[in-house]
């Protein structure tokens, strides 16, 4: 009886020794794929409404901010991710044409490895790479 116990407790609470892995694991990768659906939606919005946006990053407050001409919203940084760098770090895209003023890189460091976004010079697409 007392076997039985402990079988059925070990299998019930086994699979929750990885789950808050499991769970950050997760929480990074849609954070990174947050961050690639908001460049695109601000380079797609200063095309058409010919309106320059903006995209910060505020490292000391695990903040992004994204401006648009009509509102500013902001995405916190989940605990499971980290940027890599000093300062804010301030990304327009020009009104009409989408391109970018700044070709800085970002890094993020996630428990999942690192994710560097990098953007291609004139044309403000950008490329998201997994280092593990």
């Amino acid at each position: 009886m007392l076997l039985t116990i402990f079988v059925v407790c070990s299998l019930v609470f086994l699979p929750l020794i990885n789950f808050n892995k499991t769970m950050a694991t997760i929480e990074s990768r849609n954070f990174i794929h947050h961050v690639q659906t908001e460049l695109h939606f601000l380079q797609s919005y200063s095309i058409i409404k010919d309106k320059r946006t903006r995209f910060s990053i505020f490292p000391e407050f695990r903040t992004i901010k994204c401006t648009t001409s009509e509102e500013n919203y902001f995405i916190k940084f989940p605990r499971s991710v980290e940027f890599m760098g000093e300062g804010a770090k301030i990304y327009n895209f020009e009104a009409g044409t989408g391109n970018l003023g700044n070709f800085n890189r970002m890094r993020f460091r996630t428990n999942d490895g690192q994710y560097i976004i990098k953007f291609q010079l004139g044309s403000g697409r950008f490329d998201v790479e997994k280092i593990d």
